[in-house]
């Protein structure tokens, strides 16, 4: 399921938008971004039971902005040039689903890697 999910949005990488479905294993998330890219928007609604954290990130790895979407929740992420966004869910809870739309650059990398402290 991960894997059709980074599929699904790798296919909608040169239109300017993105819209996925993403599963976000516990103890894991998912990173739109690499520091490298013009800015964009992105548009996330927490369509599972867990909640899931929102973290966008400045080049030198400061907190930018955080927000804990509950279920049901969603919130509008404006995220400025070179930041990274972090779609997190809690180790020891559900895996998180979140529903992204993104609009402007993107040309990002994305990927899922461990949340630092959690197992």
């Amino acid at each position: 399921m991960r894997t059709m999910s980074v599929l699904c949005l790798l296919a909608a990488v040169g239109c300017g938008t993105i819209r996925s479905n993403l599963t976000v294993p516990a103890g894991q998330a998912f990173v739109l971004g690499d520091n490298t890219h013009r800015g964009y928007v992105a548009r996330l609604e927490n369509a599972g039971r867990a909640p899931v954290t929102v973290v966008v990130t400045t080049p030198d790895g400061a907190t930018a902005a955080e927000q804990v979407l509950a279920p049901g929740e969603s919130g509008r992420f404006p995220v400025r040039a070179d930041h990274v966004t972090q779609i997190g869910a809690a180790a020891g809870g559900a895996d998180g689903q979140v529903r992204a739309f993104v609009r402007g650059d993107v040309g990002l990398s994305m990927g899922y890697e461990p949340i630092p402290g959690q197992r």
